[in-house]
């Protein structure tokens, strides 16, 4: 019998490989080893032992041989207050400007904005043109936001701590320089359009106050005005003429009372009061009536024909004829014209009677004067009127047209004044909350991250390492779940 082969310990029979390769079966390298299936571990030594140098290895060269960086940090903050213009134009209107907040408008924040701006290729471009560099050498700003606030912090490397403060400066220049040259484009835009506007406005109110011009022209009208108050006039003459009209009916009413009290008309009047206003007929007249005064005497002690009765009425006729002739001579007219009215001629005693039916005579003779003078003058604003209508329409709207045109030039004039001193409507203001820091030691590298990284690396995958020891069984349960066969 042949002697019975030894059997060493587990740990003296460690090898990397335990058979030819070209017997090892993907299903072996899938599914791996038992778990009590010691054989493996040189293996597994073999793997920490090149992954942990290669992960040990990439840390000490990063520490070593990377150059130290330094990072310098800035904070900038917008405020968010509006601002509001107004400016009131005495009989023109009010021009107001208002300027919303920045952060008024859901879908537009402002941060976002000025965040895309600071990494903006032509702030870049500048800052490093202003610094001397290449644009790769500065790199790009790392920048944050601050949520529910208005902060923007940003941050710039160097070689250096006044290489990393200087850098952060002149982006900070250069970004804020850009602002303002965004702010002067949109501010000259804006001008511009509001320039148009104006002299459109302008426009308007020059082709109105052309057409008024003509109406005035035409029509002789100085504005609408000047219409209400012609009307005004019109119906002023109008009440004048009704009180004048009664004024005259009243006179005549007066002057053929009086008439009819002393049984004589307006015309004999004035023939009476003309004639006892001479002193040889008054005279005449009185020896008529003295002659009569005889006469009747006469008759009352005689007969009709007694001498001195016919004496008498002699004497009483030859005083009439005379005072007829004497009459007719100062009315320059023929006795036989006056001798009907020669009884009233000797009507002496009347003559207050006869001096107010003669006034009231002239006063009825003025006011129908004014009567005429009025309807007459009526009959003429009424022409006038009524070829000024028409115009007097046209001129109306076309000046409530001039007044509105007016006010909404002035008001555009106004509000492109106040919006000069707006330069922050587009670009809100933006302020340095924190000017750029002078860093005290080096970001980069990091001396206690790198270890911490590399001990992170080291147990990951040594995680990483017992789960694929220990993956046999867990693939058997998955695949006897799902009703497979395990080889």
């Amino acid at each position: 019998m042949s002697k019975a082969k030894k059997i060493p310990p587990p740990l003296l029979r460690f090898r990397i490989w335990r058979g030819p390769l070209r017997r090892l079966r993907l299903w072996r390298i899938f599914s791996g080893g038992r778990i009590n299936d010691f054989g493996r571990l040189p293996r597994y030594f073999l793997a920490v032992t090149i992954v942990f140098s290669l992960i040990w290895a990439a840390i000490f060269s990063y520490l070593k041989f990377t150059p130290p960086s330094y990072i310098s940090k800035v904070s900038l903050i917008l405020p968010g207050s509006g601002a509001a213009h107004s400016i009131t134009l005495e009989t023109l209107g009010q021009a107001s400007s208002f300027a919303n907040s920045a952060f008024s408008s859901p879908s537009i924040s402002p941060t976002q904005t000025y965040k895309r701006l600071l990494s903006a290729n032509r702030v870049l471009v500048a800052t490093a043109q202003s610094l001397g560099v290449e644009l790769s050498d500065i790199g790009r700003p790392q920048i944050s936001l601050i949520d529910e606030t208005s902060l923007i912090h940003f941050e710039m490397q160097g070689a250096s701590p006044a290489i990393a403060q200087a850098t952060a400066q002149e982006l900070l220049r250069c970004f804020q320089h850009e602002l303002t040259i965004l702010r002067a484009d949109d501010l000259n835009f804006r001008q511009k359009t509001a320039a148009a506007a104006n002299q459109e406005y302008a426009g308007n109110v020059q082709a109105l106050r052309r057409e008024i011009t003509v109406i005035q022209q035409a029509s002789g009208l100085i504005s609408f005005a000047q219409y209400q108050q012609l009307v005004s006039e019109t119906d002023t003459i109008q009440a004048s003429l009704h009180a004048a009209i009664a004024q005259l009916r009243s006179a005549e009413q007066a002057v053929a009372a009086l008439s009819q009290q002393i049984g004589v008309d307006i015309g004999m009047a004035a023939l009476i009061l003309k004639l006892h206003s001479n002193t040889h007929f008054r005279g005449l007249a009185q020896a008529v009536t003295d002659q009569a005064v005889l006469l009747a005497n006469a008759n009352g002690k005689y007969g009709a024909e007694h001498p001195v009765v016919r004496h008498h009425q002699a004497a009483l006729a030859g005083a009439g004829q005379a005072l007829l002739n004497t009459a007719a001579d100062l009315l320059y007219t023929s006795p036989q014209v006056l001798r009907g009215g020669a009884r009233h001629l000797l009507y002496s005693d009347n003559s207050g009677l006869l001096s107010a039916l003669q006034h009231l005579s002239v006063e009825m003779q003025t006011q129908q004067a004014v009567v005429n003078s009025y309807i007459t003058t009526l009959t003429n604003t009424r022409m006038k009127l009524d070829a000024m209508a028409p115009y007097a329409a046209l001129l109306d709207d076309l000046e409530r047209d001039y007044q509105v045109a007016e006010m909404v030039f002035a008001s555009a004039m106004a509000r492109s004044d106040t919006s000069k001193s707006d330069i922050y409507a587009s670009y809100p203001l933006v302020q340095v909350l924190e000017d750029a820091s002078l860093p005290l030691r080096a970001s980069s590298p990091n001396r206690l991250v790198a270890i911490l990284a590399g001990i992170g690396a080291n147990v990951m995958f040594i995680i990483a390492l017992v789960l694929a020891w220990v993956r046999r069984p867990i693939i058997a349960k998955i695949i006897n779940k799902r009703g497979g066969v395990c080889p």
